[in-house]
């Protein structure tokens, strides 16, 4: 069994610049936190993503009490086209990080607006992929998300967005270029492009909003520690020398994909969710004990529903997937694919169901529900648990004239 307690609503994680930073001259201090008290019975096949090529640590023990997430952030506009956000978070025991540091100028091309901006942020992957799993409607991170970029991408990088509106449409069109420091890239990795559409799309039968995005780049030296070394949880990436000690390394190419949709009934108070995400990689793995010729696909998604009883209950549920194909070829495979964590390897799958209170305007109680299956334990058996989370959620914002 689990027991999540958190708090705010559906809460920022830390904001989109345009919702962080002021419209006017001014300032905009926020706060989210979510604080979780987990006790499981037996093991959550989410924990680590066993037998998914991600950067190999046991991934994060939830038992206990601790702080899911906490964010605060500050946002600065100087003019009515400079501003900065600036975003401080952490996660359990972790150390603060430091999530965001942006600087953006805003405009206008005729009837169309312009973003651009740089710094550290979220690369723009479409309203529902970008906020997934932080401060969210259901408490785990969607396991697709998770096994994509192994939990929130955020880089260092420049993005620039224009918005226009043509066909009773309003577009959305981003176009990035990051360091590609983090996983999926590494230290020693080339810059990766991205590229995000979306639309908002008024309807007779509801509006839409449809996003889609792809980046690309080529990896290289980005480590995986070896599945046997029983380390625990970290954000440090393995490193990749020449030693090779208790890592295995990817050198080669990466490809990132998804889509979503959000649909809101206009006869009900329904809103349905959709959303499938893939990562597509090739080139090479290596250790201290052998090299071999890698393919990879990894593919998941969620389809969600949440229904509004009124103006203080929700009710909702959702259904998870996620599935990887490896392909290894060489004189090295079968070490390769030991080490790499592969022989583990299982579909995961994820059922939940959800009740959320509003108490104030700034929190929210949550009841959950659910049942992970999926991932094979180190005897060889099957793993599955069943999940109750009760989640308390709450945030905090001020705004005020610049100084």
């Amino acid at each position: 069994m689990i027991v999540l307690l958190g708090l705010s609503p559906w809460a920022r994680a830390h904001s989109d610049a345009s919702d962080a930073i002021p419209e006017s001259a001014g300032i905009r201090f926020a706060a989210d936190a979510a604080i979780t008290s987990t006790g499981v019975r037996g093991q959550l096949p989410s924990t680590g993503l066993p037998g998914y090529l991600l950067r190999g640590d046991s991934g994060i023990d939830r038992r206990g009490t601790q702080i899911e997430h906490a964010v605060t952030q500050l946002g600065f506009r100087a003019n009515d086209v400079l501003g900065a956000q600036f975003a401080v978070g952490v996660h359990g025991s972790d150390p603060a990080h430091v999530e965001a540091a942006w600087l953006q100028a805003r405009g206008d091309f005729g009837s169309i607006s312009w973003t651009l901006g740089a710094g550290r942020q979220r690369p723009s992957l479409g309203q529902v992929v970008t906020s997934a799993g932080h401060f969210d409607r259901f408490g785990a991170m969607p396991l697709a998300r998770q096994a994509q970029t192994d939990g929130t991408w955020i880089d260092d990088g420049i993005e620039f967005g224009v918005s226009p509106h043509a066909l009773g449409i309003d577009w959305k069109v981003d176009v990035g270029w990051w360091a590609g420091r983090r996983f999926p890239g590494s230290d020693s990795s080339r810059p990766l492009p991205s590229l995000h559409a979306g639309a908002s799309v008024p309807s007779a039968v509801g509006p839409w909003v449809v996003d889609a995005f792809i980046a690309r780049g080529q990896v290289s030296g980005r480590g995986s520690r070896i599945a046997t070394t029983g380390l625990g949880h970290t954000h440090a990436d393995p490193v990749c020398d020449a030693r090779l000690d208790s890592v295995v390394c990817f050198d080669g190419n990466t490809i990132l994909s998804g889509a979503s949709i959000r649909w809101r009934l206009p006869s009900a108070p329904l809103t349905i969710t959709l959303a499938g995400l893939q990562r597509q990689e090739a080139g090479s793995l290596a250790s201290r004990d052998g090299l071999a010729d890698y393919s990879g696909k990894t593919q998941g998604g969620w389809l969600e529903g949440v229904y509004s009883v009124n103006r203080t209950w929700d009710v909702g549920t959702r259904i998870e997937w996620l599935s990887a194909r490896h392909q290894l070829i060489g004189t090295g495979a079968s070490i390769l694919a030991q080490q790499s964590g592969f022989s583990r390897y299982a579909p995961q799958n994820r059922y939940a169901a959800m009740a959320a209170y509003r108490l104030t305007d700034t929190s929210v109680m949550h009841i959950e529900a659910g049942r992970e299956s999926g991932g094979v334990s180190s005897s060889g058996s099957a793993i599955a648990a069943r999940f109750i989370a009760i989640r308390w959620v709450g945030s905090w914002q001020r705004d005020g004239d610049r100084p």
